[in-house]
């Protein structure tokens, strides 16, 4: 067996909802656990993809394996700053996370400021 579940049925998470809240609750559960699922599935698709590559095996009467070539655009910003230093000013954006791997926590935070995002989830209520 290649997964720990199978295939996911969302009726499966509202057998027990009463309400609008244990409804949205469930379905937040179903959702989690499909991400969950879809990480294993994923797993396995590398570890197949491996398993070919590593026995030589790229086709078959129905299949075969081929390179997928994907080209992308990207900006590249000494450029972009030289030909257009106002624009780029107006439109950067640094990743914290790599700029902490270079800089550090401590140095990073002196560079950046904070802003909060709200979203609604639901919580289990601890009952005293």
């Amino acid at each position: 067996m290649l997964f720990t579940k199978p295939i996911l049925n969302p009726d499966d998470y509202l057998v027990d909802c009463k309400d609008r809240l244990d409804t949205l609750r469930a379905l937040m559960s179903y959702k989690r656990d499909v991400v969950k699922h879809l990480r294993e599935v994923d797993e396995e698709i590398e570890n197949a993809m491996h398993r070919c590559h590593h026995e030589g095996v790229t086709e078959n009467d129905r299949y075969r394996i081929v390179d997928r070539v994907v080209v992308r655009r990207y900006v590249d910003p000494m450029k972009f700053q030289k030909m257009y230093p106002d624009i780029f000013m107006e439109c950067i954006r640094v990743d914290i996370g790599t700029l902490e791997s270079r800089l550090g926590k401590m140095r990073t935070d002196e560079v950046c400021d904070t802003y909060e995002t709200k979203s609604k989830t639901v919580e289990v209520k601890h009952v005293v």
